[in-house]
């Protein structure tokens, strides 16, 4: 799999070199961090990420590309599901919020990627 497109740097800073040429000296966040750190999450989501099982958040939140049972059960991804039996009530809210934050997270770069993608079609 290969890297996704970062867009580059989001503000870069342009220098001249010893020999008179443009050069970028300063990168900071990609367009992409830039994008989603951006992206709105709205209710929609919210409230389809809190509906998820907690399987099914945590596979989605610590595994981005488990997408069918049979993949996610050959490759020992359910490892990855917190013990929810042996979590007392503030270590399951504190770790439901966690999942929820990376799933979050995990759909605004799906989305920064999908801004990335429409910015290389050529009108």
């Amino acid at each position: 799999m290969s890297a996704p497109n970062d867009g580059g740097p989001a503000f870069p800073v342009w220098e001249l070199n010893g020999h008179g040429q443009q050069e970028t000296t300063g990168f900071g966040m990609t367009l992409r961090d830039y994008f989603a750190a951006h992206v709105q999450a709205d209710d929609r989501l919210v409230k389809c990420i809190r509906a998820m099982d907690d399987t099914a958040l945590a596979i989605f939140a610590l595994h981005p590309t488990a997408e069918r049972e049979e993949h996610i059960t050959e490759t020992g991804i359910l490892s990855l599901v917190p013990d929810w039996a042996a979590l007392d009530e503030v270590g399951k809210v504190t770790a439901r919020l966690e999942l929820e934050a990376k799933a979050i997270a995990r759909v605004r770069y799906m989305q920064a990627d999908a801004m990335l993608k429409a910015r290389e079609v050529k009108p």
